[in-house]
């Protein structure tokens, strides 16, 4: 039999969710492999149809399954899309090597939570009572800690930016908020005052959900003093990781949880825009504690001070 003591990762184009699969990989400290998957249109139907299939997958996908030649200890699932996978997946290892790996499901299944062995999900996220036992409630997303400067981005730290270095996340609409020029106009002003009251640099990224015309807005408001990173010309070299390795502060755009979690796990000081917080999420956010370095403190409706040395917003 060939079985081998590692986690097999089920990843996707979703960066937000193979991310969070790649970090409890990491943290488990055992050797893992990551299997690219790509989905055909039929992906938009509901996991109700096709609770342990494979038909949603493209061809070239399929053959991956297929083909697997050993049994992982763990599968990681992230997101509805592969959920299905993971457990046809699990079937067939199980008939192949007469052994059955672990499933552990990240973010909501849309599947009977049961048929996992594990699944974490964000506890703004959980189910009504009674909970199942093999639940298990994350405080944000899961992310990696001391993220490393060498990744594959060609992204070069520029020498003459000074210290402090201030970075400006800024998200998108999602279901439940919309991200408008106003909210951004609000977002960069603000920012804009607090890198000039502590002499910072101050550097933009935004992100894949970001809208067109308000990245076009970010490019017509800045000076030529501000560092704007555009995710759409920089999608092969983001430059996201190594901005949260060499930043001093983060001030962050609240519709991203994945955002706000890696930055809190990685930097000293954060500072999340209340603007675009979903009613649900405030509750939540506002008792997360991030390691033990503190809790987050709330500056009325417009900013969060996770940790670090506070910084007044009167500018």
């Amino acid at each position: 039999m060939s079985l081998k003591k590692k986690i097999l990762i089920l990843a996707d184009d979703r960066v937000g969710t193979y991310s969070q699969a790649e970090a409890l990989a990491q943290e488990s400290g055992l050797e893992y492999e990551i299997l690219f998957l790509e989905y055909n249109f039929l992906t938009f139907l509901p996991n109700l149809f096709f609770s342990q299939s494979i038909i949603r997958l493209k061809k070239s996908s399929k053959l991956k399954i297929l083909s697997l030649s050993y049994c992982p200890n763990y599968i990681i699932s992230a997101g509805r899309r592969s959920a299905p996978i993971a457990l046809y997946l699990k079937n067939i290892l199980l008939k192949k090597y007469n052994f059955g790996s672990k499933i552990i499901q990240i973010m909501r299944p849309e599947i009977n939570f049961n048929k996992f062995d594990f699944v974490i999900i964000p506890k703004h996220d959980e189910p009504h009572p009674p909970c199942p036992s093999n639940l298990i409630l994350s405080l944000g997303s899961l992310c990696k800690n001391n993220i490393n400067l060498d990744d594959n981005s060609t992204f070069k730290i520029i020498e003459d930016f000074k210290k402090p270095i201030f970075s400006l996340l800024i998200g998108g609409s999602s279901k439940k908020t919309k991200f408008t020029i106003s909210s951004a106009q609000k977002l960069i002003d603000k920012s804009l005052k607090i890198s000039q009251k502590y002499n910072a640099s101050l550097i933009i990224l935004n992100s894949r959900r970001t809208d067109f015309e308000i990245n076009n807005f970010i490019k017509k408001t800045i000076n030529k003093d501000v560092v704007f990173y555009d995710y759409n010309l920089l999608k092969n070299n983001n430059p996201y990781h190594k901005i949260i390795r060499i930043s001093d502060l983060f001030i962050i755009s609240g519709d991203s949880v994945s955002m706000i979690s890696e930055c809190s796990a990685n930097a000293s000081s954060v500072l999340i825009s209340f603007l675009l917080i979903p009613a649900s999420l405030r509750a939540t956010v506002s008792c997360v504690k991030f390691g033990s370095s503190g809790f987050l403190i709330f500056f009325g409706l417009r900013f969060v001070q996770v940790y670090g040395d506070p910084l007044s917003l009167n500018v």
